[in-house]
């Protein structure tokens, strides 16, 4: 389950704060939702630049620049 740190506050830019699944089918989903992006083409590099954004727009600069550097790396390869 994901904790709302989030600094904004436009509620479609916060993580839920409850949700009705646990930590493993959380984990599954999000897993899950991946492998579905990947099978349609979607690269690493915009799956860690869209996550890079978005921690951006709930002004969670510092998850932002990792998640940057991560696109960037996969970029790269």
């Amino acid at each position: 389950m994901t904790t709302n740190t989030s600094k904004s506050n436009n509620p479609e830019l916060k993580s839920v704060k409850n949700s009705p699944l646990s930590e493993r089918q959380a984990w599954l989903e999000t897993r899950r939702a991946i492998l579905d992006l990947e099978a349609k083409g979607i690269s690493d590099f915009v799956i860690f630049n869209a996550l890079a954004d978005l921690f951006h727009q709930r002004g969670e600069a510092e998850i932002s620049h990792l998640l940057s550097e991560a696109a960037y790396r996969c970029y790269e390869k």
